[in-house]
C-alpha cells in the first residue's frame, strides 16, 4: 500500500517493516490552532499540547480529557498574524525535580523570544509570573513568516533552537548563509552553564565550546548549524541521539535533514537539491536526505523516528505536509545517510468514523515513545502501528477483513476517513459473526459517495488531471478521459487529488476576475496555460487567511473552502492581502 519514492541518493530499503494498518485515534479535538505536542521525561500519564494563540493545554492519556485550565496561558501577549504565535515548548531533561521548562514564541512586538517558565511544585500548573528571557532575536520588520519555532534538548543536555530566515521570499536579507546572523539557523546553548553574556539582556546562556564559532570570528557563537530556510519541526532520534530536520522549501523542494554540527544545508544558494541562486554550486554544501517536489505537497511538518511499542514502524521517520496533508516514512539502508526510501502512508492511517487528518502541522512523542500527529484543525490523533502485510482494500481484488467482536478496519486509499464506501474497484467481502460486531471499509483521502468510485465535491476531475503532468500531456482537459483514468487505475495507483482550483484562482487577480470561484475552470487554465507560466510556485494559504482576521474566524470557523471562496468574491477587493501566500 502507498506510493513508494527514492530520494536522488537512495539505493536501499533497509530493515524497518511498514505496517498494513496505522490505527488514528483521537485523543483530543475543539484545541485552537494546535502546533505542536510532547512531554517531560519520565512522564506517562500526559501529553502537553502547544497552541499557536498562546495556550498550552495539559491532556490526560487515561481518559483522553484536557484540564479544566491550561498549563499555561500567554495569549494576548503574543503576536500571531502568519506563521507567528507560541511556536516551541521544550522540557528540562530534569523537569522531574526543578519544574522548569522553555518556549519559543514572538512578542507583541514581532520579534522571537526563547523564554524559561517554572511549574508549581506538583507540576500541575505552570507560574505565568516565572518567565525570563533566555534568548531575543530581531526580525524584519512588516514580515510575519519564516519564524521556525521548534525547541528541543539533544543527548548532550544543550538546547537546540531552529529559526527560519526571518521571512520574504528568496531571504531577502540574506540571512540563511550569513553566519552571524542568529536567522535561519539550527542554534545550540548551554542554559544551565551560566550567563556568557551579562551585559545582553537578550543572551542569557552559556556557548558549548565546540560550536563552530564558539572562539569568535566566522559567525555568531550560538550558531551550530545554518543554510535553513524554515524548518519547522525537528525531533531527535531517542535511541540514537540523531537530529531530523524538515526545511519548508520556497517553490520547488521540501526536505528533510540530518542535523550536523558546522553543517550548511544551502538556503538560499540551494533549495533542497537543486540550485536557487543563479550560478550557485554545492561546494561545502550538505545535501538533504530526501527531497520532494510540488507534485507530493508544498510545506514539509517534520516528524519522528518511531521507537514506541512493537516491531512494526520501528526505525522508520515518519514525516508530513502541511498543504497536501499526506503522511511519509522514511527508512534508511546501509550504515549512512547515503541510502533512504520514502513511501507514502497515507493510505494506511485508520481513523476513527467522522474524524480525518486535514493539516498536520506537527507530530509527538509521549513517554513510552507512541507517536502523535497534531492537526492544525483543532485535532489530536495516536497513530498506533499493526503489524501485518499489505494485503487489506486497494481495489482490483477481493479485500477481505475477517471480523471478530469488535470493529473491523480496512484501510483504504481514496476516500475520506469516515466516508462509508461499498467496492473500491473490487469486491469487499466482510466477515464478521454478525451480532455485535461493526465491520467497515474506510479510507483516507479523497470524498466519494458509496458504490462506484466518482469523483464528487471540491476535488473535481479537472482537478485530478492538473494533478499529474503524465496526465496532462495525455488527456488535456478531456474531462471524461480523466474520469474513466481514475475509476480505472488512479485508485490502485494511489492517486489522491492534490490540486486545488479554489487555491489557483485564489492566488492570481487576473484569474479572480476571470473565473471568480469557478474552479473548473481554474483547472482547466492550469492544464491550458498556468503550468508553463510557472503559476504554482505560491498557492493561497486559506488557514493563514483565516488567521489574520478575527471577523472570518468567527463566520467560517476552519472552514477553509468557505475563506477562500470568501478572498476570491470579497476579500481581494476589500484590501485583505495581509500575506496571504504560502512561501
Amino acid at each position: 500500500m502507498g506510493t513508494t519514492m527514492a530520494s536522488a541518493s537512495a539505493s536501499s530499503q533497509g530493515a524497518a517493516v511498514l505496517p498494513a494498518t496505522i490505527a488514528a485515534t483521537r485523543v483530543a479535538a475543539g484545541l485552537s490552532q494546535p502546533l505542536f505536542a510532547t512531554v517531560p521525561a519520565g512522564d506517562p500519564a500526559h501529553l502537553f499540547v502547544v497552541e499557536k494563540t498562546g495556550r498550552i493545554e495539559l491532556l490526560d492519556l487515561a481518559t483522553n480529557t484536557r484540564a479544566p485550565e491550561p498549563f499555561l496561558d500567554l495569549s494576548g501577549t503574543v503576536a500571531t498574524a502568519g506563521e507567528q504565535g507560541l511556536l516551541g515548548l521544550a522540557f528540562h531533561p530534569g523537569y522531574a525535580a526543578n519544574g522548569r521548562f522553555f518556549v519559543y514564541l514572538t512578542n507583541e512586538a514581532g520579534d522571537t523570544e526563547v523564554r524559561e517558565y517554572h511549574a508549581s511544585a506538583d507540576l500541575a500548573r505552570a507560574d505565568p509570573e516565572s518567565g525570563r528571557l533566555v534568548l531575543g532575536i530581531d526580525q524584519p520588520d512588516g514580515l510575519s513568516n519564516h519564524k521556525g519555532g521548534w525547541i528541543g534538548f539533544g543527548p548532550d543536555g544543550d538546547l537546540y533552537v531552529a529559526t527560519g530566515d526571518g521571512g520574504g521570499a528568496g531571504d531577502p536579507s540574506g540571512n540563511g548563509q550569513n553566519t552571524g546572523s542568529l536567522l535561519g539557523k539550527m542554534l545550540r546553548v548551554d542554559v544551565d552553564g551560566g550567563d556568557a553574556f551579562p551585559a545582553d539582556p537578550a543572551r542569557n546562556y552559556a556557548i558549548p565550546p565546540d560550536n563552530p564559532f564558539a572562539s569568535g570570528g566566522g559567525g555568531a557563537p550560538e550558531v551550530w548549524a545554518w543554510g535553513l530556510r524554515n524548518p519547522w519541526r525537528a525531533s531527535f532520534d531517542r535511541a540514537t541521539g540523531e537530529l531530523w530536520i524538515g526545511d519548508v522549501g520556497q517553490s520547488r523542494f521540501e526536505e528533510i535533514d540530518l542535523g550536523a554540527q558546522g553543517a550548511n544545508y544551502g538556503w538560499n544558494r540551494f533549495e533542497g537539491p537543486a540550485p536557487f541562486a543563479p550560478g550557485a554550486d554545492a561546494a561545502g554544501l550538505t545535501p538533504p536526505l530526501f527531497a520532494y517536489g510540488r507534485d507530493l505537497g508544498t510545506a514539509v511538518t517534520g516528524g519522528f523516528v518511531y521507537r514506541g511499542p512493537g516491531d512494526a514502524l520501528q526505525g522508520a521517520y515518519v514525516f508530513a505536509d502541511f498543504g497536501s496533508g499526506r503522511v511519509f516514512a522514511l527508512v534508511r539502508g546501509g550504515d549512512g545517510p547515503a541510502a533512504a526510501s520514502v513511501t507514502e502512508i497515507t493510505d494506511r492511517l485508520a481513523f476513527e468514523p467522522g474524524t480525518r487528518l486535514d493539516h498536520p502541522a506537527s507530530f509527538g512523542e509521549d513517554a513510552q515513545g507512541r507517536l502523535y500527529v497534531v492537526d492544525f484543525d483543532g485535532e489530536v490523533f495516536r497513530l498506533t502501528p499493526h503489524a501485518g502485510t499489505d494485503g487489506t482494500a486497494r481495489g482490483g481484488g477481493s479485500d477481505m477483513p475477517d471480523g471478530g467482536a469488535g470493529t473491523d478496519t480496512a484501510a483504504s486509499a481514496g476516500a475520506r476517513s469516515g466516508d462509508q464506501t461499498s467496492a473500491l474497484g473490487g469486491t469487499v467481502d466482510v466477515q464478521g459473526p454478525g451480532t455485535g460486531a461493526v465491520d467497515q471499509l474506510r479510507a483516507s483521502r479523497l470524498p466519494w459517495g458509496s458504490g462506484a468510485p466518482l469523483l464528487t465535491g471540491r476535488d473535481t476531475v479537472l482537478e485530478y488531471i492538473a494533478s499529474y503532468p503524465d496526465l496532462i500531456a495525455a488527456f488535456g482537459t478531456d474531462a471524461e478521459a480523466g474520469r474513466s483514468h481514475f475509476a480505472q487505475f488512479g485508485m490502485t495507483e494511489g492517486r489522491a487529488v492534490v490540486f486545488d482550483g479554489f487555491q489557483y484562482i485564489a492566488s492570481h487577480p487576473d484569474l479572480i476576475a476571470a473565473f471568480g470561484a469557478d474552479q473548473d475552470a481554474g483547472a482547466a487554465h492550469y492544464i491550458l496555460a498556468g503550468r508553463t507560466e510557472g503559476r504554482a510556485a505560491d498557492l493561497f494559504d486559506a488557514a493563514q487567511y483565516l488567521a489574520n482576521y478575527p471577523d472570518l474566524r468567527a463566520a467560517f470557523g476552519t472552514d477553509e473552502e468557505a475563506a477562500t471562496i470568501h478572498f476570491i468574491a470579497v476579500g481581494a477587493a476589500e484590501g485583505r492581502t495581509d500575506d496571504p501566500l504560502i512561501g
